[in-house]
């Protein structure tokens, strides 16, 4: 008996191994691309936070009568963009997807308070700033589909697990 089961357990064992490593090459795998998606996503913020700061200056040197309301505007939408930074830092911190989903919501509102931000300013004749050219836009900060692959990774990996478990 012991000769039969002996190579079947060994064979066994080895795939086991093989699966573990697998998994744990896996996680690797993930926890960089998670990594690099999550310092291009912290990039593009910085850089839309920069730019908001120049349509800022550009309409505060124009001293239109209601700059104060657009002022109040763009520091209510500098601060939601700051806001998304301290999260995105705490979800690397946490690497949680679920919470890289509710970022994407959040994310596409403040898309859309920008646009109607920037209408405003449009429409308050201030066509002399060339605003246009400064349109910011979130399109590619798209938290969806930039985690596609990440999360069929991890559930890739949790089929691994029910594998190895079994």
């Amino acid at each position: 008996m012991n000769t039969e089961t002996g190579p079947i357990l060994e064979t066994l064992g080895e795939k086991i191994a093989s699966l573990m490593s697998k998994l744990s090459t896996t996680k690797q795998e993930l926890s960089k691309k998670l990594q690099d998606a999550h310092d291009l996503l912290v990039s593009q913020i910085h850089d839309l936070r920069e730019r908001s700061i120049q349509i800022l200056d550009k309409v505060e040197q124009n001293s239109l009568s209601d700059i104060d309301a657009q002022i109040t505007e763009i520091d209510t939408l500098l601060a939601r963009i700051d806001s998304i930074c301290e999260k995105s830092e705490n979800i690397e911190k946490e690497q949680d997807i679920g919470e890289l989903v509710k970022l994407d919501t959040e994310m596409t509102k403040l898309q859309k308070d920008i646009e109607s931000v920037q209408l405003k300013v449009a429409n308050s004749k201030l066509d002399n700033l060339a605003l246009n050219s400064d349109k910011i836009t979130l399109e590619n900060l798209k938290i969806n589909q930039a985690y596609k692959n990440i999360v069929a990774q991890i559930e890739e990996t949790e089929m691994l697990r029910t594998v190895t478990s079994r």
